[in-house]
């Protein structure tokens, strides 16, 4: 291996720094992972950067076009295909640990990112644009952010236990009813799996899965 890296290092010249080669060698792991050269653990022991990987193939498998999220911020974007309803990307953050839930730090940490993806600090300075709308028959208005984003939050716990010998309400009803109150996705590492098998085995069409993720507040769950 050493002499693979010293050969690549001298046919290509200035890339030579650490961070660099680094991120060649992720790249290309990462492409050997897409063709199932090389696979992962268990995915329940799976957390950290690996997870992160795992979510955004499991993405990619079902035709979403995922991108990774600002540096040290969101962890991914994903846009709306042509054809997606609603129009609304989602910002997903990808957290796993020891507990059976997802901690309200984690899920402060992904508000944060909604509220600058989603325009709010320039509709509060601004003031929000008003949209007709239409509410058991009556004509009024809806006020509209200028770029409205769905927070998702995927969460693999309680990490190096296997799914089956999981809690099976494993989301505190604190963390719940802080998502409802932002709309935002929770979904544990388990249910996406399943969410994709199912899209992959057209028991559900990815049409659908991307509406039952935007029409969640709270916990989404596929088994």
């Amino acid at each position: 291996m050493k002499e693979l890296l010293l050969d690549y290092i001298d046919n290509n010249s200035g890339s030579n720094s650490y961070e660099e080669l680094l991120k060649i060698f992720k790249n290309n792991l990462t492409e050997l992972l897409k063709n199932n050269t090389i696979h992962f653990k268990d995915d329940f022991r799976l957390g950290g950067e690996l997870l992160e990987i795992r979510v955004k193939l499991l993405f990619e498998d079902i035709g979403y076009d995922i991108f990774n999220g600002r540096e040290k911020l969101e962890d991914f974007v994903i846009k709306p295909k042509d054809n997606s309803i609603p129009q609304k990307p989602l910002v997903i953050e990808v957290k796993s640990g020891k507990s059976p839930s997802i901690g309200r730090s984690d899920l402060r940490q992904l508000d944060d990112w909604v509220f600058d993806l989603s325009g709010e600090e320039k509709a509060r300075k601004e003031g929000l644009k008003s949209a007709p709308s239409l509410i058991f028959g009556v004509s009024g208005s809806n006020t509209h952010h200028p770029t409205p984003h769905k927070g998702l939050i995927i969460y693999n716990g309680s990490i190096n236990t296997a799914f089956n010998n999981r809690d099976k309400h494993r989301i505190g009803g604190n963390e719940i009813e802080f998502a409802e109150k932002r709309d935002f996705c929770i979904m544990t590492f388990e249910s996406l799996i399943n969410a994709v098998t199912k899209v992959n085995t057209q028991q559900v069409s990815s049409e659908d899965f991307w509406k039952d993720i935007h029409n969640t507040r709270g916990e989404l769950q596929y088994s």
